[in-house]
């Protein structure tokens, strides 16, 4: 363990500061953590980063910071490789996963999960599966369902592109 006045200090779990913060939604101590030079890539006894941490409890503001700063998004825990975006797909927490998806995460990335009858699952199944008992659930579902409408509309104009491209050619 770090000595107490280090600001990488961390508890019995791992958890720093930064962590702490992140979980609680504490903005300006964790910008002058990250200030002091708090390690935003530390992860707890179970893997978890303060981006997690912010993702699963819905921590918008703070994600952004960590986001904005070059922390790595795509760190899996150690409990079962889930990534913050399935976190906050399964937790519900609609603005986390909006930010990470505009930060450029994978959506579609399957994650172990053992719930019913599958083995495997992406963050969208995960929220589905939550969607039930909850409007937040309901808005991720929405989002992520969004961004791969417009990636499938990009990937179509794409190609129509291209093909009118190679078909002008072909006259010349």
């Amino acid at each position: 363990e770090a000595g107490e006045g280090e600001v990488d200090a961390h508890d019995a779990t791992g958890r720093t500061r930064l962590m702490w913060a992140a979980m609680r939604g504490q903005y300006d101590c964790a910008l002058r953590l990250l200030d002091s030079g708090a390690s935003m890539a530390h992860a707890d006894i179970d893997g978890w980063t303060a981006v997690t941490w912010a993702a699963a409890y819905g921590q918008a503001e703070l994600l952004q910071l960590l986001i904005d700063r070059g922390a790595q998004l795509e760190v899996p825990s150690e409990t079962n490789g889930w990534l913050p975006f399935h976190y906050a797909c399964y937790m519900g927490k609609p603005a986390c996963v909006r930010a990470l998806i505009q930060a450029g995460v994978k959506t579609d990335g399957k994650v172990k999960a053992n719930i019913g009858k599958k083995r495997w699952t992406t963050g969208i199944e995960l929220a589905e599966l939550q969607a039930r008992s909850s409007e937040e659930h309901a808005a991720v579902i929405d989002i992520v369902n969004t961004v791969k409408s417009n990636e499938e509309q990009a990937a179509e104009d794409a190609a129509a592109a291209s093909a009118e491209l190679e078909a002008a050619i072909a006259r010349k």
